[in-house]
């Protein structure tokens, strides 16, 4: 859970024992799209390796490619019409 204290969130992974890459990688995108100052504490080895791969990255990354196209389905024979299609 993230403690705010002034301009700096700090977020404690104290009893986070793994993050996926799309977590790390909205989290990072958050922080940055929002200029958050962000403290990590208490991150074991695999949740710094991935913030650190996802934030490597980010400067690599095409910005078009982070908008993803959503469909809505009212009910599920709209969706079951949506995947014969594709």
């Amino acid at each position: 859970m993230p403690l705010v204290s002034d301009s700096l969130v700090t977020f404690d992974f104290s009893k986070i024992d793994f993050i996926s890459r799309a977590f790390a990688d909205e989290l990072i995108h958050f922080i940055a799209n929002n200029n958050i100052s962000a403290d990590f504490l208490q991150t074991n080895t695999i949740i710094a390796e991935m913030l650190a791969v996802v934030q490597k990255n980010r400067k690599k990354r095409d910005s078009s490619f982070h908008h993803i196209a959503v469909t809505p389905f009212m009910n599920q024979k709209e969706f079951a019409n949506f995947l014969s299609i594709i």
